[in-house]
């Protein structure tokens, strides 16, 4: 920045900007609004900066086009497949698309684009990042003294752009490069860790009598096989404890490597009590903090907000978890407001409630100042209102900690958190000053707020070399270590999705030479093999399930494992788990247990509920604690399924033990409207017509797919609709009522309707199913419609699948699999039947019924506001 006669610009202020270029140069779009344009702007921004970091000729980048063969001549390359699909995707963001060949129309006038809006800020002395860099290549680095008058030393670099190799170049006479790397990845092509660096030490070569070894890691990485452990876990948590129980005190040059930096707080709060400094060096994700939570709570509040005769009113529910953040419950009268709603008594509660929603002018402020904040800026009087009463909060909540007696790490991470957001916010304010730039709409003001501030990154440094080092991954360049520990390195992280919304197609990039996803894995894959080097101590972790998605290995973990580096498997609990706010059972709970099961037996459900959190199980079945007075907006989401059910069940019943065709499934869809009217006949309520919309909606969807030939479970034998399995296993009634089974000509197939979202059915060994773990819960569901239906009919191919109506576009999509093969349950029969008695028998025995160990369970429970997680 220094050396350029160019300011750079921020992010938001260069988009603006580029709308009005945008709009000078698409006439026919001069009525669009910025809200409509912002999400294109970002992306034309990112494109821009590329070229110029490439130094490409956007004359010849931007060419005009008339149609797609034109492409495909042009390069000799076939399209891209989704290429078309990809650009008439993005336009949708205009409203409508300009004409039948729309992204043909915006790609035609790029050029003139990026050629004005390059203009128009040069003429400002403004510059967007490789604007500011291009600039300084093509006419300011000859003339420059800070430049030409010194001596530079150029480490550790792997990846470089074409604008930075121009720098290097001139000054080529005047430096020292020192590269770093080994022999093993710079020569082979399979290794995408030396690609670029080849070529740049053949360039640039090390002083001559700079040595340095570059062998370390051997051929086929023989050198370093033995110094290697490799370990898969069940989830995040348990390899988070693993990496943080294997630190020693008195060990020296230990580092824990986060590339997914969402783990630092159960890193630090799982080490041994023995190691009393950490050295903590990354950029931390504001997203990952209490502070950027509640504003997001606060924005999501606002965004769903009601108005009705001039009363202004807000989701209940909503309201209810943003007063349990963890920064507003702390306060005695946060927790009396919330008794009121899990206990009322009478009329005693202070909040008004209307519907599912709670009229603000009810809620009693009166000394309650966080509360009174909270609402002013639900409250507020347009957007620069809404955002002066945000710092006001921020600065609040920023007294309140720092007068705290607790002082740990997490907390100082909590406070420069909230500095941040209020600096960003500032700046922001500024920004809108300086440019002149009006917003009117507080929604869109969200949007756009939310998009600055989830970039934000908390600078965390430490000393490199002292202590235990906690550091990310392109942090850990250029340091070596004793012992290295590195996380996460699994598909979806290391390398995980490099993927940058673009305008420019990857053949395009390729050709120029743009940054792409590859060029991207790269750079972590440096990262990975530089820290193997030297270390002698090297432990690789990944878990087999991140957030609540399965994940495979990293490749870099593969190309280990098919070097003859075997991969350990740990199911056991790994250490303590998170402290838990203590909830007392009852002394009689074993009793109540064995009346439950005398009286009522197991029901799917409640087999499920036990094996993911036997103390959910205890509150609803055997306490019978409810909650859908407090979430409302839930219950319609159960209601809803609920629907679907009954209308199934009326549409299909009178053709049970039937062969359905084509043609009858055409009569029974012709039904529907009359079905879903007898179900919902009031259509006076809101409330109906939007159920009674989506039942239509989701019932039209499946019947269109089956009555596909191409996409169809038909035809087949209607054996039962919501049909109710009984077993007797020992002294235990099981009960399951399954939504649909059908025989066709590849067996008899369990089906089972969800309205919710999609989620894979797969496990890997019949005891996945039994273990806490939220990704397991629909797997075990269908698993035990399998087993019932086999144990009572004795009956082989049998096969389970969910049906997600929301997303369903074929059949067998969402089979359910035993280690990703499509599994005939009669051969898991026995296996399965063993491990229910198992489960049934801890079930009988338990008088503790511990809370989850996969916190990832209590996200959507109804229970979270009774037992909650002390910081959960």
């Amino acid at each position: 920045d220094d050396n350029s006669s160019l300011t750079k610009i921020e992010d938001v202020a260069a988009i603006f900007k580029l709308f009005d270029s945008f709009k000078n140069i698409y006439p026919n779009k001069a009525n669009l609004k910025i809200e409509d344009f912002y999400f294109l702007g970002e992306i034309l921004l990112i494109d821009f900066n590329d070229i110029d970091n490439a130094l490409v000729d956007a004359s010849k980048l931007f060419i005009n086009i008339k149609d797609e063969n034109e492409i495909k001549n042009l390069f000799n390359l076939d399209l891209e497949p989704d290429f078309k699909d990809y650009f008439d995707k993005l336009i949708k963001y205009f409203n409508k698309s300009f004409s039948e060949n729309s992204y043909l129309d915006i790609w035609n006038k790029l050029h003139d684009l990026y050629k004005q809006y390059r203009e128009s800020l040069i003429k400002d002395n403004l510059a967007y990042e490789g604007l500011q860099i291009r600039h300084f290549v093509e006419n300011e680095i000859e003339n420059s003294k800070n430049i030409n008058e010194k001596i530079f030393y150029f480490i550790g670099f792997n990846f470089i752009t074409q604008a930075e190799y121009a720098i290097f170049n001139k000054l080529k006479d005047k430096a020292n490069f020192i590269w770093e790397y080994d022999d093993e990845y710079l020569t082979n092509n399979l290794y995408s860790a030396g690609k670029q660096l080849s070529w740049l030490i053949k360039d640039f070569p090390m002083p001559a009598d700079f040595n340095v070894k570059t062998n370390n890691l051997g051929d086929e990485l023989k050198n370093v096989k033995d110094k290697i452990k490799i370990c898969s876990f069940t989830n995040e948590v348990e390899m988070a404890k693993y990496a943080a129980q294997h630190i020693k005190n008195l060990e020296q040059y230990q580092a824990i490597i986060l590339p997914d930096d969402s783990l630092l707080p159960v890193v630090l709060t799982s080490l041994p009590d023995d190691i009393k400094s950490v050295n903590i060096t990354m950029n931390y994700s504001i997203k990952n903090t209490n502070a950027y939570t509640l504003i997001m709570q606060i924005f999501d509040l606002y965004n769903d907000i009601r108005k009705n005769n001039n009363k202004i009113l807000i989701s209940k529910q909503k309201w209810l978890e943003l007063i349990y953040h963890p920064f507003i419950y702390e306060n005695n009268y946060v927790k009396d407001i919330i008794n009121n709603y899990l206990y009322p008594t009478g009329g005693n509660s202070n909040i008004q409630e209307i519907s599912d929603f709670i009229e603000i002018n009810n809620i009693n402020t009166a000394d309650k100042p966080l509360i009174d904040k909270l609402l002013s800026i639900i409250n507020a009087n347009g957007t620069i209102d809404f955002m002066n009463h945000l710092l006001e909060l921020l600065s609040y909540l920023e007294e309140n900690l720092k007068t705290t007696t607790e002082k740990s790490s997490m907390l100082k991470l909590e406070l420069e958190a909230i500095r941040q957001l209020y600096t960003k916010l500032q700046e922001t304010n500024v920004l809108f000053d300086q440019y002149k730039i009006v917003i009117t709409d507080i929604k869109f003001l969200i949007s756009l707020i939310t998009e600055i501030l989830r970039e934000i990154k908390i600078k965390l440094e430490g000393e490199p070399l002292e202590a235990l080092q906690v550091m990310g991954l392109m942090e850990s360049r250029l340091l070596d270590f004793q012992k290295v520990i590195i996380l996460s390195l699994n598909n979806k992280i290391v390398p995980g999705d490099k993927y940058i919304p673009t305008f420019i197609s990857y053949h395009f990039r390729k050709h120029f030479n743009l940054p792409t996803q590859d060029w991207r894995e790269g750079i972590d894959a440096f990262h990975i093999y530089r820290l193997l080097q030297r270390s002698e101590n090297i432990h690789l972790l990944s878990s087999r399930f991140i957030a609540d998605e399965e994940c495979d290995y990293s490749p870099y973990l593969l190309q280990l494992k098919y070097r003859g580096i075997d991969i350990k498997n740990f199911t056991d609990k790994i250490g303590k788990s998170s402290q838990i706010t203590e909830h007392k059972i009852k002394t009689d709970a074993q009793n109540k247990v064995n009346d439950y099961l005398n009286k009522n037996g197991l029901s799917r459900n409640a087999i499920s509920t036990y094996i993911q959190c036997p103390r959910k199980f205890y509150f609803k079945y055997i306490e019978n604690l409810t909650d859908t007075d407090l979430f409302p907006e839930e219950a319609i989401e159960r209601e809803l399924g609920t629907l679907i059910h009954q209308a199934l069940n009326n549409l299909f019943k009178k053709y049970t033990k039937v062969n359905v065709d084509i043609g009858i499934l055409q009569k029974i869809k012709n039904d529907i409207d009359k079905e879903c009217n007898a179900l919902l006949p009031n259509k006076d309520s809101i409330k109906v017509l939007l159920l009674k919309h989506q039942l239509k909606s989701m019932l039209n969807k499946f019947f269109d797919v089956e009555i596909n030939t191409q996409t169809s479970h038909f035809p087949a034998e209607i054996l039962g609709i919501e049909q109710k399995l009984i077993l007797q296993l020992n002294d235990v009634k099981l009960e399951g009522t399954i939504d649909l089974i059908i025989k066709n000509d590849k067996g008899i197939y369990i089906i089972d309707f969800k309205t919710g979202s999609e989620k894979a059915v797969t496990y890997t060994e019949a005891e996945d199913l039994f273990k806490q773990n939220s990704k397991m819960e629909y797997v075990f569901q269908l698993a035990f419609y399998c087993y019932l239906y086999c144990a009572i009919n004795n009956s082989n191919n049998v096969f389970g699948e969910n049906i997600y109506l929301k997303s369903y576009n074929k059949a067998y999509k969402n089979e359910l699999k035993k280690d990703k093969n499509v599994v005939d349950f009669y051969d898991e029969k026995n296996e399965f039947e063993d491990l229910l008695t198992i489960t049934i028998d801890k079930l009988k025995n338990d008088g503790e019924f511990e809370l989850t160990e996969d916190q990832k369970n209590c996200i959507y429970c109804d229970y979270q506001l009774i037992c909650k997680r002390a910081g959960g």
